[in-house]
């Protein structure tokens, strides 16, 4: 009944998510833990800044990762609604988010990637509104801009400049002005961290860094889940996801032009944060919790075409029950 309790937004359901978010989180509270990925303050400023004033304290860190994934449920929810991806009135994206998020006990600290991600959902509320406007020029500037603030957190979310650009082929921007404008955006504000570098006499040292993240490979190095729980609990996402990407992608043609593009611009954004595992370095682990904003909207946006709502509504009960289970074994 998850799905059908979510389909509205009044405040019960609010208090609802809210308990639903504080169950899957309950492992994490009862035995906060700091994460433990080593920061580089020259490729994560933003991350080395919020990490001296939180003073790696853990429950301070799980506290703000809790208030930050909550809030970033609820902004993807609203992003989705404005631009048509869902229906009206629904808080069932937010859930999503939440739950799948949530699927790992190491994603529940103050992880840089979900920092970012919400940087990534007002760069993506920038690029899903260009093909409806004329010389959209600020919003594809803005998009470039919030893909270079969430680098700052989760550098790798820098090579999602590629699915902006896949974006405007699928819009037919073939005129040079978008594709330079996005990427001054990039720019822009690295051009002032730069600056600060200069400042303090660490640009050979900041160089270094960014040279090494570059030219470096890291491959693919999947960890395997510890348990059966974990290997269920990946099975049902995975089963929701190709599921939910099968039923949008064929149904496509049934659906306006505008909504079309929007669809296929969310998939060329999947595509880029998967090659990102092959391209994450330290970051890896991250990544898994990043690629959680586009499985959740392919997922939201199936969900209209379902005719057998007990199936899912199954899967999704049982999906949240073996992530609360499973996080609180983590900590016991």
């Amino acid at each position: 009944m998850l799905i059908k309790t979510f389909k509205e937004s009044y405040p019960v359901q609010y208090l609802l998510l809210v308990l639903i978010a504080l169950a899957i989180w309950a492992g994490a509270f009862i035995h906060p833990s700091v994460d433990t990925v080593e920061i580089n303050g020259f490729l994560t400023p933003g991350s080395s800044l919020l990490s001296s004033l939180t003073f790696e304290i853990p429950v301070v860190c799980v506290f703000i990762a809790f208030a930050i994934t909550f809030f970033t449920a609820l902004l993807l929810n609203y992003v989705l609604v404005k631009n048509n991806l869902t229906d009206k009135n629904t808080l069932v994206p937010a859930l999503l988010f939440i739950v799948f998020y949530g699927h790992s006990v190491s994603n529940l600290t103050l992880h840089p990637a979900i920092i970012a991600g919400l940087f990534v959902i007002l760069a993506l509320n920038n690029l899903l509104s260009v093909y409806t406007e004329e010389e959209a020029y600020e919003r594809v500037f803005n998009t470039g801009f919030f893909i270079s603030l969430a680098s700052f957190f989760y550098l790798p979310a820098i090579y999602l400049l590629a699915f902006v650009w896949f974006s405007f082929i699928i819009y037919s921007l073939y005129r040079w002005r978008e594709w330079l404008i996005s990427l001054i955006g990039l720019i822009t504000p690295y051009l002032f961290l730069w600056v600060w570098f200069f400042w303090n006499d660490e640009l050979d040292l900041a160089f270094v860094s960014y040279q090494s993240f570059f030219l470096s490979f890291a491959g693919f190095h999947y960890t395997l889940p510890a348990g059966i729980l974990e290997y269920s609990i990946n099975i049902i996402i995975a089963l929701l996801f190709l599921w939910s990407l099968f039923n949008v992608l064929s149904s496509l043609d049934e659906k306006p032009i505008t909504l079309r593009k929007r669809y296929w611009a969310v998939f060329w954004m999947f595509v880029v944060t998967f090659v990102n595992f092959f391209l994450a370095g330290d970051f890896f682990s991250a990544t898994q919790a990043f690629i959680t904003i586009p499985i959740a909207i392919f997922v939201s946006g199936a969900l209209p075409e379902v005719r057998r709502y007990w199936v899912v509504e199954t899967l999704l009960a049982l999906l949240v029950i073996l992530i609360v289970i499973n996080n609180l074994m983590a900590v016991f």
